[in-house]
This record gives C-alpha cells, sequence and structure tokens, in this order.
C-alpha cells in the first residue's frame, strides 16, 4: 500500500544521523497525530514557531548545508543544539530531530541539489525518499 501510495521507497542517497536528538522513548506520545517536517538552518525561526503552536510530538529532519564530518557542519550542529536549548522543556521533550548533510560527488565536489518534498519517515525513525525527484535535478 505504501508503494500505491509514495512510489517506490529507498534509502536516502545522504549522509544521515536518524534520531540525532531524541527523547528517551516511552510508551506512547501525549497525542495520537505527530507533526513531521523538513527544514534547513535558515527555517529555524519557523520551526520554532510551529513547534510551540503544535505543543505535540514533533518529528523534524534538518539539512546541513555541509557534507557530514566537516567543521562547518559541526558548527552549523552547535548552531542547531544552541537553538533547541531555548525550547520550552515541555516541548522539548517530543522532539525528534534527524539530521540530512549536503553530499559530494564521486570526484569529492559537493553537490548542489538538497532533498525536498520527497522525504518521509518509517516507524524506525529512519528517513527514505520518495521516486520523486530533487530541487536541481541531481541523479537519484
Amino acid at each position: 500500500m505504501e508503494d500505491a501510495f509514495f512510489g517506490q521507497l529507498e534509502p536516502l542517497p545522504y549522509a544521515s544521523e536518524s534520531r540525532w536528538l531524541a527523547p528517551p522513548a516511552r510508551a506512547a506520545p501525549s497525542a495520537p497525530v505527530t507533526l513531521v517536517t523538513q527544514c534547513s538552518l535558515d527555517r529555524l525561526p519557523q520551526l520554532r514557531s510551529a513547534i510551540e503552536a503544535w505543543r505535540g510530538p514533533v518529528s523534524v529532519a534538518v539539512y546541513i548545508e555541509h557534507p557530514e564530518g566537516s567543521a562547518a557542519a559541526d558548527q552549523d550542529m552547535e548552531i542547531l543544539r544552541a537553538e533547541l536549548r531555548t525550547l520550552d522543556l515541555g516541548l522539548a521533550r517530543e522532539l525528534v530531530v534527524s539530521l540530512l548533510f549536503r553530499r559530494l560527488a564521486g570526484d569529492g565536489a559537493e553537490e548542489q541539489a538538497r532533498p525536498t518534498r520527497s522525504i518521509i519517515y518509517t516507524e524506525g525513525g529512519g528517513c527514505q525518499r520518495t521516486g520523486g525527484g530533487e530541487r536541481g535535478g541531481a541523479p537519484k
């Protein structure tokens, strides 16, 4: 049934860190619906507003504009940590953050495309891409 709705599911071709920030597992979330979204660091104010307005479980994939393990990616992760530390503790208890990093082309050059409108979350908290494309026309 998933294939009929989402198209062919395949792992994202990006380095990722599922559940980079996640509360301890508990029996059930506080609400029957979880807000699932994605953003990059330039959208943190909008993400914060959405989390505060929703006031329930949230799962977000944050796109880091630099390759995993780079000094720039580490700096972006610190910016994200600092922003999340300012959230109300009650909201932070229901927040799951996964990271996706800019990928490198085969020759070590950075690719320009970023994943959009094609990320879904699996039950295990991992990220997958549907058969839809990516902005910028990068190969799948």
